[in-house]
């Protein structure tokens, strides 16, 4: 059997998944100090904010693509069974 090999999409999907994930943990006094410095205290929006910037430094991805939530919510499903 050959090993699965992820494309440039899923690697790119996994570590926006993960910089969630470290944004709620680890990485959760950044959007503590950033709620606290600044006038805007919602931190869905913060999260929302650093993820973006974190894409786009990441592979200068554009985030202002359109993705129809089917295809969105099969990539998911596709990219959990791996």
């Amino acid at each position: 059997m050959t090993p699965l090999v992820a494309s440039r999409q899923e690697k790119v999907f996994i570590e926006g998944l993960k910089k969630l994930e470290l944004l709620s943990t680890d990485e959760k006094y950044l959007i503590d100090t950033i709620s606290e410095i600044s006038s805007n205290n919602d931190t869905n929006y913060i999260k929302d904010a650093l993820v973006k910037n974190f894409f786009i430094n990441l592979e200068s991805i554009n985030l202002n693509v359109n993705v129809p939530a089917f295809e969105f919510l099969m990539e998911l499903v596709y990219n959990i069974n791996q």
